[in-house]
């Protein structure tokens, strides 16, 4: 049975009081609830096909979460060995952003990345044998580098203790200077 017809059954059936909500669609106005939702501090919203059925235990393209997220250009500072598969390359890079010429750590991505970019990345990284970070991590088995590589990254937020939250890489950014990434970018 559809969302459409499940919604108007629910309307018939069951009286709203305050541990019974029925939630109406906006399929109109779904940016605007979007904003909304952000703007009181929800992670998002879920969107459903209006003719979509119910299928329990199961995931659909039907029903997707729609989440807010931040893209952020950073600089790489480090990586955590690979293991495994990733063995060759990195399992994570150690990401900063600059503040008034001083590299601050504040987290690491290790998803979303290709094999090849696992690669290409991995072999422009220069090693070096100090943090560059003014807070580096207590990660054990660090790899440090230059810090000149800089790539985009989406997160959910930064956190208020000034880390990252479900960070994923997106690309690396060679057209962009390690200095031009500022921590004012994080909000």
């Amino acid at each position: 049975m559809p969302l459409r017809e499940r919604k108007q059954i629910l309307h018939q059936e069951l009286e709203e009081r305050e541990e019974v909500s029925i939630i109406d669609s906006f399929p109109a106005r779904g940016i605007d609830y979007f904003s909304a939702a952000l703007k009181m501090g929800i992670e998002g919203v879920v969107a459903k096909r209006l003719a979509s059925s119910y299928q329990p235990g199961r995931r659909s393209q039907d029903w997707i979460k729609i989440k807010k997220s931040l893209k952020l250009d950073l600089v790489v500072g480090g990586y955590i060995p690979g293991k495994g598969g990733r063995s060759p390359h990195f399992g994570g890079l150690l990401l900063g952003a600059y503040d008034r010429g001083r590299l601050h750590y504040i987290g690491r991505v290790g998803s979303g990345f290709t094999e090849v970019e696992l690669k290409e990345i991995y072999n422009i990284l220069v090693h070096r044998e100090t943090s560059p970070f003014v807070n580096p991590p207590a990660t054990p088995e660090v790899r440090w580098t230059e810090p000149l590589t800089v790539v985009q990254i989406s997160a959910l937020e930064v956190t208020t203790d000034g880390h990252l939250r479900a960070p994923v890489f997106l690309r690396q950014r060679e057209d962009k200077d390690p200095q031009e990434c500022e921590l004012d970018q994080l909000g």
